[in-house]
This record gives C-alpha cells, structure tokens and sequence, in this order.
C-alpha cells in the first residue's frame, strides 16, 4: 500500500476550493459552503477525478462530467463553460471555488504551499 501512496504523490495531487453563496439568496439558503475537491495530474494539470458539495445528484453529476478531463491550467475555458451552461442559483459561488482549486494549483507549482490537514 505504501507503494501506491508514493506512485500517487509523484503522479496525482488533491486539490480543494471553496466558496460562500452571496446572503440572502436561494443559494445561500441551500449551501453554507460551496466546496470543490480536485484529484489533478501534478505534471500536466489534468483534472483526473471532481467532486463537489452540490446537494442533487445532476447538479453533482454536471459539475464532474463538465470538470474531468479539463486542464485547471486552463481555468479561463472552465470558467467560461459554467458561466455558458450551468445557470443554477449557486452559479457565482461554484465558479469561485473552481478557481480557488486553479490557485492552489498554481500554487503547489510554484513550490508556494505545503500539504494541509484537511
């Protein structure tokens, strides 16, 4: 089992953004958080695996269909997808956190952060 931590630490990394719905809203009512977990190629930034704290099912699913297989280099396409075909009330919080996930990344590859507890 320590081998594939190793492989893994070499290869993948996992990467977390979150985000507050604006007050007062449907969104807000619904989500005290928006969180985005990312299992990302540390090399190329192939999203390799998305999940998110949506709370149906297709709004989970959507996130992780329109996510897997993107590069978060390449946030600027990401974001423009959600802003063209997501239109759900969580929309602006959803964003932030995929692009907190962007940070984070660009981040580790500049040697800026170090692994948290999460």
């Amino acid at each position: 089992m320590k081998k594939q931590v190793v492989k893994l630490k070499e290869k993948e990394i996992f990467i977390s953004g979150y985000a507050k719905p604006p007050e007062n809203t449907t969104a807000s009512q619904l989500y005290k958080i928006i969180a985005v977990g990312l299992r990302v190629e540390r090399k190329t930034g192939i999203i390799v695996e998305a999940d998110s704290s949506m709370i149906t099912d297709v709004s989970k699913s959507f996130v992780k269909n329109a996510l897997e297989g993107k590069n978060l280099v390449q946030i600027e396409e990401i974001e423009e997808m959600f802003h063209d075909n997501y239109y759900g009330s969580a929309k602006k919080a959803l964003i932030t956190a995929i692009k907190n996930c962007h940070l984070r990344y660009c981040a580790v590859l500049d040697n800026q952060m170090e692994p948290e507890d999460d």
